[in-house]
């Protein structure tokens, strides 16, 4: 059986020569086409020195474990610093009071408390601050 070995099967043949990934088979196989085709031997090297490789490291099943689950403790905190966060953002927007048998209706918080309401805010936008910070955390664990 002939086969016939076209730019594009060594294209994708040399990424896995270039990760250190291929068979010592097809690393031949690329070498040899490499050789009688230097021009595209050198233009698969230049996009080879700007492509990175990062392969995943092999842990141990205990350490993988240990991983994933701070993995599930950050997702847990930050779900619910976001929730505080919402919930401290819309408080200085609710009732402070409400009253059914007087002509006096509503009673926004922040209308009549203003201190409190400001207060509120601004710890609001501290637990905004904290939900960042866990987000960045776990992108950073994710790399």
């Amino acid at each position: 059986m002939k086969i016939d070995l076209t730019e594009n099967v060594i294209r994708d043949l040399a990424l896995l020569y270039f990760a250190g990934e291929a068979s010592r088979e097809s690393c031949e196989l690329v070498e040899a086409y490499f050789a009688a085709h230097p021009e595209l031997a050198e233009i698969l090297r230049r996009e080879n020195d700007y492509r990175p490789y990062v392969l995943p490291p092999q842990l141990e099943p205990e350490e993988e474990m240990k991983i994933l689950n701070k993995t599930k403790k950050l997702l847990k905190w930050r779900s619910v610093v976001m929730a505080i966060a919402i919930l401290l953002t819309a408080l200085p927007f609710s009732f402070g009071s409400v009253s059914w048998d007087k002509a006096d209706g509503v009673a926004w918080l922040w209308a009549d408390h203003p201190l409190a309401a400001v207060v509120i805010g601004l710890v609001g936008l501290v637990a905004w601050g904290g939900y960042w910070a866990l987000q960045k955390r776990l992108k950073a664990s994710a790399l």
